[in-house]
């Protein structure tokens, strides 16, 4: 059997790590959406300066979005549980 004290901590820092995932999460997508905003110009299209650097950095910011929703979701399933 597991000292209590030994298995409240295990849980606090479960805890830490739920919520260091969320908050990482959130802080990428916000960054990713910064980046967005300031491509942006008058008429609210995003600006590329070729058209390999727009896909590349589409293909990317895509892949990290989804990453960071998962990242947000895994930090609240872990954090209800």
């Amino acid at each position: 059997m597991m000292f209590p004290f030994y298995q409240k901590q295990n849980e606090m820092i479960s805890d830490f790590n739920a919520l260091l995932v969320l908050v990482l999460g959130l802080i990428i997508r916000y960054l990713i959406a910064e980046r967005q905003f300031k491509r942006r110009n008058v008429a609210g299209l995003q600006q590329f300066s070729s058209f390999s650097q727009g896909l590349f950095t589409t293909a990317i910011e895509w892949i990290m979005k989804v990453m960071a929703l998962l990242m947000i979701i895994l930090g609240i399933v872990n954090l209800l549980v």
